[in-house]
């Protein structure tokens, strides 16, 4: 009989606590495995036949449960997964388009210090037209015209020299 008995022995824990509370065997958690094993195959209501079936169907679903959520967490998982490709794409356009804005401010300041360069150049090049056409107007009046004093002008010597002064030695 103890042949038979060597499918509980390969059983799960949880799958042996599952099969005795099927059997309505009180049982609890702390129960080691040989005493949940002992109190299933000493229970009056043992059928080695039907608790094999039993038992291999409680193994079937809680594979089936851990098949499902192996593959729930393998969704979750990939999920995540493209969540961060998403936010790592977004992150990217938000730094192209932060470069592609400092780029068109730079191109835009750039411009200006051309405009202002032009607008200096320009009023320069104004002022010095006016300049040649002062010089050329200057020159362009008749002798006559043109306010010559009658007398030299005098120079007199104590305004050129500076006076003598015989503490200075």
């Amino acid at each position: 009989m103890t042949w038979y008995m060597a499918y509980l022995a390969r059983s799960k824990k949880e799958d042996l606590l599952l099969l005795a509370e099927e059997l309505v065997l009180t049982v609890r958690k702390e129960f080691k495995v040989k005493q949940i094993h002992k109190l299933i195959t000493e229970s009056p209501s043992y059928d080695v036949e039907f608790t094999r079936e039993l038992l291999g169907s409680i193994k079937e679903e809680r594979e089936k449960r851990e098949e499902s959520e192996k593959q729930e967490r393998e969704r979750q998982r990939e999920r995540k997964k493209q969540e961060l490709q998403r936010e790592i794409e977004r992150e990217k356009q938000v730094r192209e388009r932060e470069i592609e804005r400092e780029k068109q401010e730079r191109e835009r300041e750039i411009e200006r210090e051309r405009e202002a360069r032009e607008e200096r150049e320009r009023v320069r090049a104004f002022e010095l037209q006016k300049l040649e056409l002062k010089v050329r107007g200057g020159r362009a009046q008749p002798v006559a015209s043109r306010h010559i004093p009658d007398q030299p002008a005098k120079t007199r010597m104590h305004d050129v020299m500076p006076r003598f002064n015989p503490k200075e030695r």
